[in-house]
């Protein structure tokens, strides 16, 4: 789930950077060795934390339903 995080913040990173997305989502902390893409990784949190509670809602189970459905399409889309 690390990697999917990643990979989205990266993108949506990108994208903002490229003017596709808001700008705002561009921003990136320095750390010590590396630049990691701020905007995009809390877009890509709040946009999680939407979707469980929707399931939450819809009173579906989100570990047997959620996890399996998402985690399918986001392989797919890695491919």
């Amino acid at each position: 789930m690390l990697a999917f995080h990643s990979v989205i913040a990266r993108y949506v990173f990108a994208m903002a950077r490229e003017a596709v997305l808001p700008t705002g989502l561009a921003g990136a902390d320095s750390g010590a060795r590396v630049s990691a893409p701020r905007g995009g990784s809390l877009a890509q949190t709040v946009t999680a934390a939407v979707v469980v509670a929707g399931f939450a809602l819809a009173g579906a189970d989100p570990v047997g339903q959620m996890f399996a459905w998402l985690s399918t399409l986001g392989a797919l889309g890695l491919l």
